[in-house]
């Protein structure tokens, strides 16, 4: 890609030469290269860029090196179609439309087939099939907020050979139903230009690494400007700006490695100016995105580069997918400084690994979370409930199945409460309530609360469960607290986390909370300490009414908050779960 565009823009000769080179090892010589074509994926990716290249240069090539072209191109493409008749990628399962290996190949052949076109009788059955499949993935595989299961990383991973098949459909006028794929489902992909600027951090340059993603926002921009570059300029614009332009990292796509550079798509597809600017304190965008389908929450208290930003993930895992031991974990950027992040992708079933619940926020039971997963292994959740007014948004998650799966580590439930209370200053309240399978027997067991945390903040402990996080960045003196209401005193081990990959934040702080106990009942508050000077908090924890009461007081307001154990679905019908009362001490007013 990157070698066609300096020959076709720059006029680089030896950059064609080099191409046409490479083009024609592969295609005269593939049992050679076989370890191209080994996965569904990489056959796909390679026979897309040898058209590319072939249609972007056809005068580099004689009419024999082209014969032998269509040649290769058909042999190729016969073996993918074979080969969707008898893999699990070709199975014509619903739940497997989520997976990139799906629509990955069938955008590969779809590309291919076109190709072939005007050379194999069989071509336009190749095309008809694989469109529809390629439909399914918009039926199924995003949701209607736009989201993909799999991380941003996979979202640009699969964006990439999807956008190019699309706008080939364009030109070629290919019509699936006498529609354009990408007319039909528009409202999808705009909202899928969204997502990005939800997952974007406030200050730039990364991205929040959800599933298997990363913070490095190359991987997940991959493909971002081919699928949708001609959609909605001015925020595609600012998100590519803010991320990798000027305003972020201002590599402007390069890629040193040439892996996930996108300089060939933001040259081809950057929107050209002029360009409304977009203004993100004068979007009309909701400072939440909630989707139901995934169980993922992403909500904020403003769209400033201060913001507060919580992530939230319990959902259902889909066979196949790339997936992390993650139910219940959550995120926190505070007042625009990434505080509680996320260990990343990895794809690795070992314990502790950053697929394991070791690298998310989450409760450990004597050292063990809930199954492992990566390598086709996914473990599923559940939202419970998800409530939110001016004031508050709250969750409640039941990652009860992701502990229990196989017997792998037994618990009677696992769930969390969240909630974020934005006005008129953020704080955020998690609360676990997680039990051992041993409780009958009166065990106590070794509880942990972890939590991930970026190297710039240095931990150090006030008093009794209260700890400061505090940023050591030059320049920059805030501080958070972080108050945990347990009566008896929880010990704080502080350890290295690696990710897999070298990036930022790759190499940050574990903190792991810990205690022994039947149910440790962790109640946690993360709140500003200049915030706190002028508040008191206290909390009461009431087992024989099932409820665990805070009180937040502020010489203006109070807060109570009333959190419900969970048991079940018989408790969420007979009572409400959560109540959050604020009260005007000047006004005595309630709302």
């Amino acid at each position: 890609m990157e070698l066609s565009l300096a020959y076709k823009l720059a006029e680089d000769k030896d950059a064609g030469k080099l191409a046409k080179n490479i083009v024609n090892k592969i295609s005269q010589n593939s049992s050679r290269y076989s370890h191209l074509f080994t996965e569904e994926i990489h056959r796909a990716f390679v026979l897309t860029a040898i058209i590319l290249f072939r249609d972007i240069a056809p005068k580099l090539f004689t009419v024999e090196e082209h014969l032998v072209l269509v040649e290769f191109i058909e042999k190729k493409t016969r073996e993918t179609w074979q080969q969707s008749h008898s893999k699990l990628w070709g199975r014509k399962e619903k739940e497997l439309n989520n997976w990139n290996h799906r629509i990955i190949a069938f955008s590969g052949l779809a590309i291919a087939a076109i190709s072939l076109l005007n050379y194999l009788p069989n071509a336009q059955k190749w095309l008809n099939v694989a469109m529809t499949r390629v439909e399914d993935f918009f039926i199924d595989g995003i949701t209607d907020q736009g989201m993909t299961r799999e991380g941003l990383w996979y979202c640009g991973f699969v964006s990439k050979i999807l956008g190019i098949l699309l706008r080939i459909c364009r030109q070629k006028n290919i019509k699936v139903n006498g529609e354009f794929l990408d007319n039909k489902y528009s409202d999808k992909l705009d909202r899928l230009v969204e997502w990005y600027l939800y997952e974007s951090f406030p200050r730039g340059k990364y991205l929040n690494n959800w599933n298997d993603s990363y913070w490095n926002p190359h991987n997940g921009l991959w493909g971002y400007l081919t699928i949708v570059g001609n959609r909605n300029p001015s925020l595609v614009t600012y998100i590519w700006e803010l991320l990798i332009g000027s305003k972020g990292l201002k590599t402007y796509g390069r890629d040193p490695n040439l892996n996930f550079s996108s300089l060939f798509d933001a040259y081809l597809f950057l929107p050209q100016p002029p360009v409304a600017e977009f203004k993100l304190e004068n979007t009309n965008l909701s400072i939440r995105r909630f989707c139901s389908d995934i169980g993922y929450l992403n909500v904020r208290n403003s769209w400033s580069s201060e913001a507060t930003i919580v992530s939230f993930n319990c959902g259902k895992y889909i066979e196949g997918i790339h997936d992390q031991s993650d139910n219940n974990s959550f995120t926190l950027i505070f007042e625009g400084q990434p505080l509680v992040i996320d260990s990343g992708a990895a794809n690795d079933t070992r314990e502790n690994s950053p697929s394991s619940s070791l690298g998310h926020n989450l409760v450990l039971i004597n050292g063990k979370g809930q199954r492992f997963s990566g390598r086709g292994n996914g473990v599923s959740g559940k939202i419970i409930k998800y409530d939110y007014s001016e004031v508050f948004d709250y969750i409640l998650g039941d990652a009860t199945p992701s502990y229990n799966l196989q017997n792998y580590n037994p618990v009677n439930f696992a769930i969390r409460h969240l909630c974020f209370v934005r006005e008129p200053f953020p704080y955020v309240v998690t609360f676990d309530d997680i039990e051992s399978s041993s409780f009958a027997d009166e065990k106590f067991n070794l509880y942990e609360y972890l939590l991930h945390i970026p190297k710039s903040f240095n931990v150090e402990k006030i008093n009794h469960n209260q700890f400061r996080l505090k940023l050591i960045e030059t320049g920059n003196t805030c501080s958070f607290i972080l108050q945990f209401f347990n009566q008896e005193k929880l010990e704080l081990k502080i350890e290295q986390f690696q990710s897999k990959h070298h990036h930022s934040f790759a190499n940050h702080n574990l903190l792991r909370f810990s205690i022994r106990a039947i149910n440790p009942h962790f109640l946690a508050v993360f709140i500003s300490e200049k915030k706190l000077e002028n508040l008191s908090m206290t909390s009461n924890v009431n087992i024989d009414n099932n409820r665990i009461v805070l009180d937040i007081l502020s010489p203006e307001w109070s807060d109570n908050l009333e959190l419900k154990f969970y048991r079940g679905k018989d408790t969420y019908l007979k009572d409400k779960l959560f109540q959050f009362q604020r009260k005007f001490i000047s006004y005595g007013t309630i709302r």
